[in-house]
């Protein structure tokens, strides 16, 4: 289902939590996309400003609005784009990618991290 502000059509960001059916059982997970500038921030923040607040805050975009305990762990991850981090929280994961001027959030959700990374890969691959 698209996020609110994505819902009249693509302006720069989307979000959408996306429902899977697999021989396991299936699940959701979140997915989120910047491509160029979010018009749905305040100062219509590129995809490399999205990236670097996601390190600098540790913290995934999609968890921003969060007012609990909000401390994700942040691991550099190699192979996805031009830079590329793992968050976990609490057995959570979400993986974001930045490769010029794409910013990818896969997660959280349902899934092992292994598959976020493999689904962000393709993301970022494809968007660019």
């Amino acid at each position: 289902m698209p996020d609110t502000q994505s819902a009249l059509g693509f302006h720069g960001y989307e979000g959408c939590r996306y429902t899977f059916t697999t021989p396991s059982g299936g699940g959701q997970l979140d997915v989120s996309v910047v491509i160029g500038t979010d018009p749905t921030t305040m100062n219509n923040e590129s995809a490399a400003q999205e990236f670097g607040d996601t390190k600098t805050k540790s913290m995934p975009r999609s968890q921003r609005s969060c007012t609990g305990d909000c401390a994700w762990t942040v691991a550099p991850t190699s192979g996805i784009g031009d830079a590329a981090l793992t968050l976990t929280q609490s057995g959570e994961s979400v993986v974001v990618a930045l490769k010029g001027d794409v910013y990818v959030e896969v997660g959280p959700g349902d899934f092992k991290v292994e598959r976020e990374l493999a689904l962000a890969k393709l993301l970022i691959s494809s968007l660019h």
